[in-house]
C-alpha cells in the first residue's frame, strides 16, 4: 500500500508509519503520491501556506483514495468541494477545521460510508448529506445544532449511526427524524429537556444514549402500526432532571441495558417486573430508599449497581433466598456508598453472584449469607469504609473461591491465624484499621507475613 509522508522534517519521504501528507501545501509534489489509499494531516499548516487552499484539485488525481483525515486547520469552502473530485472515498474526517457549512458538492461522493464532521460550527446538517446513497455512519458531535428539524432528509437516508454528542439540542421530537434504518443515535451532552418519539419513528433502533442532558420527561409512545415492535436495547437517560421513573421505559420489552444513574429517583416502580430481557440495571447516585423485589426477579438480570444512594433498609420479611423465581444470572451487585446496616437475606440467593460492593455503608457485622446451605460463588468482596470490628472467621468458612477481599477503613483489632490458611492465595486488604494483634506493620505485608509471623509465635507460646 503506498502512503503519504509522516513529518515536516523529511515531507516528501514514503513512510509505513502515520502519515502526515504535507506535500498537499506544494503542489508540484502531489503527483509522487497519487497512488496512496489513506492521507493523513492532522498537524495546523505553517503560516507561509495558510492563504492556499488546502485540499487543491489535484486531489481529484488519487483514484484509489478511500479515506481521508483533514483536522485541526481551516477549510476553505473551495477546499472541501474539492474533496469531492475523490469519488473512490469511503471514510472522510473533517474534525476541528472551523466549517460553518458544507458544500453541495459534498453530495458527489457516492461511495461515502463514514462521515465525521465534529467539532466545527455546523449549524444544520443538509438533505444531500443525509441521502448520500452508502452512508453509514454520520458524527457531527460538538457542533451548533439546535434542533433536529436541521438534520435533513434522515427518513431519506440509510444511516446506521448518528452522532449528535455535544450541540444545541433542547428538544428531541421523532417525527422530525425518522429513519427506517437508524439502530445508533447519541445524543449526550445537549440541553434537551423532554424526548418524544413513536415507537414507529425509529423501529430499528437499537442504542439510545441521552446522557448528559436536562430531561426531566421521557416519552416513547405506542406505535401508530400495531405491527411495529420495540427494538431499543441499550438506553441511557444518566445525569438528567429525573424526579419520577418514567413509565414509558416500562413499555420497552427488549430493553438489555438501562442507566438512569444520577437523577433525583426515590424510588423503583414495582412494574419494572415487565422488563423481562433486562441484563443491566444502573441506578447509582439517586435518593433511592428502597429497592422493589420485583427488580431481583427478573430472569436475565447479570448486574445491579444502586451505588451512592439512600438505602437503609427495606421491606424482606417475605423475601426467602431459596425462592425459584429470584434471578439465576445476576453476577455483580454494588451496593456501595448507601446507609446499610445489614444486608437483606434475599441478596444471598443468587448462585452464580461473584462480585460484590458494600463499601462505604454502616455494616457492624460481617454478612450472615456464608453460613447459607448453598456454596457462594463470590470472588470478590468489597467490605472497606465500614464499621466492622470483629473479624467473624465462621461466617467465611464457605467463601472457599473468594480472591479478593477488601477490609481496609474498618475498626479490625485482631485477625485471626485461621484467615492466612483460606485465603493463602487471595489478596485481602486491611490497611487503615487499628490492628492490635499481630502487629501492624506484619498486617501491611500481606497474609504471607501474617502466616509467617504465626509460626514464629506458635513455638513460643508453646514453651
Amino acid at each position: 500500500m503506498a502512503t503519504a509522508v509522516k513529518t515536516r522534517q523529511d515531507a516528501w519521504k514514503k513512510d509505513a508509519g502515520p502519515t502526515q501528507c504535507m506535500f498537499l501545501t506544494e503542489r508540484s509534489k502531489i503527483s509522487h503520491f497519487t497512488n496512496s489509499t489513506h492521507l493523513y494531516l492532522t498537524e495546523t499548516i505553517p503560516v507561509p501556506y495558510k492563504s492556499w487552499t488546502l485540499v487543491p484539485q489535484e486531489i481529484g488525481l488519487f483514484r484509489k483514495l478511500t479515506s481521508l483525515t483533514l483536522s485541526n486547520n481551516t477549510l476553505s469552502k473551495k477546499a472541501i468541494a474539492n474533496i469531492s473530485l475523490c469519488d473512490s472515498l469511503k471514510t472522510l474526517i473533517l474534525t476541528c477545521n472551523q466549517i460553518t457549512h458544507l458544500p453541495p458538492q459534498i453530495g458527489r461522493l457516492v461511495n461515502l460510508e463514514t462521515l465525521d464532521i465534529s467539532y466545527n460550527m455546523l449549524t444544520r446538517i443538509q438533505s444531500f448529506v443525509c441521502t448520500l446513497p452508502s452512508l453509514r455512519s454520520l458524527r457531527a458531535r460538538h457542533n451548533r445544532i439546535f434542533d433536529v428539524k436541521n438534520i435533513r432528509s434522515l427518513g431519506k437516508s440509510r444511516i446506521i449511526t448518528l452522532d449528535l454528542k455535544g450541540n444545541l439540542l433542547q428538544s428531541f421530537n421523532g417525527r422530525f427524524c425518522r429513519s427506517k434504518t437508524l439502530r445508533h443515535l447519541d445524543l449526550s451532552e445537549n440541553i434537551i429537556t423532554h424526548v418524544v418519539f413513536f415507537k414507529d419513528d425509529l423501529p430499528l433502533l437499537e442504542r439510545l444514549d441521552c446522557e448528559g442532558n436536562k430531561i426531566a420527561a421521557f416519552n416513547v409512545m405506542e406505535q401508530r402500526q400495531m405491527t411495529t415492535r420495540s427494538n431499543l436495547r441499550w438506553l441511557s437517560l444518566a445525569k438528567n432532571c429525573l424526579k419520577t421513573f418514567p413509565n414509558a421505559v416500562l413499555r420497552l420489552a427488549s430493553l438489555e441495558t438501562l442507566d438512569v444513574s444520577q437523577n433525583t429517583l426515590v424510588s423503583i416502580p414495582r412494574a419494572v417486573e415487565a422488563m423481562k430481557h433486562l441484563k443491566s440495571f444502573i441506578a447509582s447516585g439517586n435518593h433511592l430508599r428502597s429497592l422493589p423485589r420485583e427488580l431481583f426477579c427478573l430472569p436475565q438480570l447479570k448486574l445491579v449497581n444502586v451505588a451512592s444512594n439512600r438505602l437503609h433498609h427495606w421491606r424482606y420479611e417475605s423475601w426467602d433466598p431459596d425462592d425459584a423465581i429470584l434471578s439465576q444470572e445476576l453476577h455483580t451487585l454494588i451496593l456501595s456508598g448507601n446507609k446499610l446496616e445489614s444486608v437483606p437475606p434475599v441478596v444471598y440467593g443468587f448462585p452464580i453472584l461473584e462480585h460484590m460492593d458494600l463499601s462505604r455503608n454502616k455494616l457492624r457485622k460481617f454478612p450472615v449469607m456464608f453460613k447459607n446451605k448453598k456454596k457462594p460463588a463470590i470472588v470478590s468482596l468489597d467490605l472497606s469504609h465500614n464499621k466492622l470490628n470483629h473479624f467473624a472467621f465462621a461466617e467465611f468458612d464457605n467463601l472457599r473461591r473468594l480472591r479478593r477481599l477488601n477490609l481496609h477503613h474498618n475498626e479490625l483489632t485482631e485477625i485471626p491465624e485461621d484467615i492466612t490458611k483460606m485465603w493463602f492465595k487471595s489478596e485481602v486488604t486491611l490497611a487503615n484499621n487499628p490492628i492490635k494483634w499481630p502487629p501492624i506493620d506484619i498486617c501491611v505485608q500481606g497474609l504471607p507475613a501474617i502466616e509467617e509471623f504465626y509460626k514464629l509465635v506458635e513455638p513460643n507460646k508453646s514453651t
